[in-house]
């Protein structure tokens, strides 16, 4: 039992006796309070850190949840001060694909599909207020994966091209190299394992043949978001995967006959699939076998975005105007010819 607070001498030195002994007497109900007081100012600390208070190990403390929702205007801009969020958009079109990734006013291109899709993503990028790019991967010299870069080295300064393909003798991989000459952009034989940052997303090279031409594979790195954008991987091209670059919660499926095998599920080991229309029916089975959910656009373009720990999948309108499932796909497969 505590002492009586007459029995505490009054000398200076004995006040943090005082205060504790006070604060033992308060009645439980003030108590109370000041504990649900405590967990409140914890929790507008972690909102202020950007932390937010969800993302605390375990389930959050009721009050903790309620002073989330009280506050919960103030996080988006908690979240944006970790930096913006990274949209990447795969546009389909008859005989090719882009994709698109903006992180804030930073983008970078992957392929740029025929030259209507350059177009149309000039375009987009352009309504977005980004009139440079900061890079543009060619994963493959094919004319319907190199020609679309063309239109976008035409209208905008790009930083670089990475080469996945050096070497290609393809005529659309040379008029890239060609175009990018004449506008000045230096352009980068990549080496797997090489990159960009974008953001605080990264974007690696998950792998590029060291000649020949065979196309190459992409991977982004987002916190913990992992996707491997491999569209134009070859039929065998798997072995040559290392897992700790090419693991993936999210595969987009490679287009040519064979490239998708029970190996490169086994490597990339995703649990979404990006499908085109073109290679929907051959590579369900194979995914249902795996356990792996398929995802198609249908007409409209495949759109991802993260925050680094999340990932919202959508379908958007065709950018370019032209959806993969409205025409079949007659040109070449990627990578198996110009």
């Amino acid at each position: 039992m505590c002492r009586p607070a007459a029995a505490y001498p009054s000398a200076g030195g004995w006040w943090p006796v005082r205060a504790l002994y006070w604060s033992v007497r308060l009645p439980r109900r003030d108590l109370q309070r000041l504990h649900l007081a405590a967990e409140v100012l914890v929790a507008l600390a972690l909102v202020g850190a950007g932390l937010g208070v969800s993302r605390l190990s375990g389930a959050p403390l009721p009050v903790l949840a309620a002073a989330e929702r009280a506050v919960g205007r103030w996080l988006p801009a908690a979240a944006a001060a970790s930096g913006p969020a990274v949209q990447a958009r795969v546009v389909a079109a008859a005989a090719g694909r882009a994709v698109l990734i903006v992180a804030g006013q930073q983008a970078a291109l992957i392929d740029g599909g025929p030259p209507a899709v350059g177009e149309a993503i000039v375009d987009q990028l352009r309504a977005q207020g980004i009139t440079r790019l900061q890079a543009a991967i060619l994963t493959a010299g094919s004319a319907g994966e190199a020609l679309g870069l063309l239109p976008v080295l035409d209208a905008m300064p790009v930083g670089r091209i990475l080469d996945l393909v050096p070497g290609s003798a393809c005529p659309g991989h040379q008029a890239v190299l060609a175009d990018a000459a004449a506008h000045g952009t230096p352009v980068q034989a990549a080496a797997r394992g090489g990159g960009l940052s974008l953001g605080a997303a990264r974007l690696e090279v998950a792998f590029a043949a060291a000649g020949g031409g065979e196309p190459g594979a992409v991977r982004l790195v987002d916190g913990s978001t992992r996707i491997l954008f491999a569209a134009n991987l070859a039929a065998g091209e798997a072995a040559g995967l290392a897992s700790s670059a090419a693991q993936a919660q999210v595969l987009e499926v490679p287009l040519a006959p064979g490239a998708l095998d029970a190996a490169l599920l086994h490597t990339v080991a995703p649990r979404v699939a990006l499908l085109s229309a073109s290679g929907a029916s051959s590579a369900r089975q194979e995914l249902a076998a795996a356990g792996v959910v398929g995802l198609t656009a249908g007409s409209g373009d495949l759109s991802l975005q993260t925050d680094g720990q999340g990932l919202v999948l959508g379908v958007q309108p065709a950018l370019a105007g032209q959806g993969a499932a409205d025409s079949t796909n007659s040109g070449p497969p990627p990578g198996g010819g110009c």
